[in-house]
């Protein structure tokens, strides 16, 4: 039965119930008929169809860049139904023929009027459309089109900064990822540190766990002297959510000073000053990896009984040296001696600590004798020492 009155806009129908999906302005709004035949999103195979079966959306799931995009296409069922079971379901790269190339379906799914069909799409660019289509016979029949619009990885503008440096290790920090100010999309859940030789070019990871929270971190097992190059990576949620690295920071580490201070450290009176004490040691054989190698040894002393103690610090400057002469100690007083030798960058662990009481010298007393003997000679003769003025022992004697 026709209308009883003309339908306003594009329907059609006893009461304009339905809807004209005519390519061009004319549709018949009692039969539905079209003169020029179905828009792009719609087909019509069998009368009464009317242009009623067709494509009605589609949808995505946004990823970042090089994931994986599940898209979805739906589809409207006309009155008769076996016009969508007569017809491929499919999601192309291109507008007018089939190119699937990086693109699996899975199970349709639908109701009594609608049918969904699940796509997984790879290597999606951003901008990229793709276009649901109904095919049948190599023939495209349908076409609703997507674009596709990934997530924009955090961008870090600035090159992290050199906090510490030593001979194996570089602690480098960096300004928190600015979604006001820098690139791409949040949130950012953490921070990538990379390394590598100033003159290699391949970056390195040396924690390969997940991206680390704080604003910091620390380069260990380094080469010393060694010029390297830092940079940091901001990463957003989800699956390669990485963004590109920041600019590099370059330092070098410093040289490695031996650990080990000067060995057999010992210490005795220099000739016959009761006060002038020689220390003597012997270096490791190991010597510095520093290429400016030792250039400072130092000699650490103090009393240990003295109120107020008596407190030193000589510098040696020749680093080949083996001995020194310290002046001003305190006779029959304990000192504790210890050294260290050190580089341009850096000071060695300090040696044993010895332990040296200032002897006094022995002063003879007694007036020797002297006698005259048969053939003309002197002879002279002493009681011992007996320990009244210095600090035993007497090793021997001296005229």
């Amino acid at each position: 039965m026709a209308a009883e009155t003309e339908c306003l806009g594009p329907h059609f129908g006893e009461v304009c119930e339905n809807d004209c999906h005519c390519s061009e302005s004319y549709c018949n709004q009692v039969t539905g008929s079209c003169s020029g035949g179905c828009n792009p999103e719609w087909v019509e195979l069998f009368p009464p169809n009317l242009c009623q079966t067709g494509l009605i959306d589609a949808a995505y799931t946004r990823k970042n860049p090089g994931v994986t995009v599940p898209v979805t296409c739906t589809a409207a069922k006309g009155p008769s139904s076996s016009d969508i079971d007569n017809l491929n379901f499919v999601l192309s790269r291109h507008h007018e023929h089939l190119d699937d190339d990086g693109i699996s379906s899975e199970q349709l799914s639908g109701t009594a009027t609608t049918r969904t069909a699940p796509f997984m799409v790879d290597n999606v660019t951003d901008g990229q459309t793709l276009y649901c289509q109904l095919r049948k016979d190599d023939q495209k029949y349908a076409v609703y089109n997507i674009t596709i619009d990934v997530f924009d990885l955090p961008v870090l503008q600035s090159a992290p900064k050199a906090d510490l440096i030593t001979d194996s290790t570089v602690t480098i920090s960096w300004s928190a990822w600015d979604e006001e100010s820098e690139d791409g999309d949040p949130p950012v859940i953490g921070y990538t540190p990379y390394y590598k030789l100033a003159s290699g070019l391949n970056w390195s990871l040396q924690d390969t766990s997940a991206p680390i929270k704080t604003l910091n971190f620390t380069f260990t097992a380094l080469i010393p002297e060694e010029r390297y190059s830092f940079c940091v990576a901001a990463v957003r949620e989800g699956e390669k959510g990485e963004g590109p690295k920041s600019p590099a920071l370059n330092a070098t580490t410093t040289c490695a000073v031996d650990q080990d201070g000067p060995m057999n450290v010992t210490a005795e009176v220099a000739g016959d000053d009761q006060e002038n004490v020689k220390i003597s040691w012997k270096l490791p054989t190991g010597g510095s990896s520093c290429s400016d190698g030792v250039t400072l040894l130092t000699i650490y002393y103090a009393s240990i009984n003295l109120e107020p103690s008596h407190v030193g610090i000589q510098e040696v400057k020749d680093p080949s040296s083996t001995s020194f002469t310290l002046t001003g100690f305190k006779v029959e007083e304990n000192y504790s001696i210890q050294m260290t030798r050190e580089t341009t960058v850096g000071e060695s662990s300090s040696s044993n600590t010895i332990y040296y009481f200032v002897p006094r010298l022995p002063q003879y007393q007694a007036v020797p004798a002297v006698g005259v003997s048969s053939s003309n000679s002197l002879t002279i003769t002493w009681p011992v020492w007996d320990g009244d003025v210095g600090t035993p022992p007497v090793v021997e004697y001296s005229n």
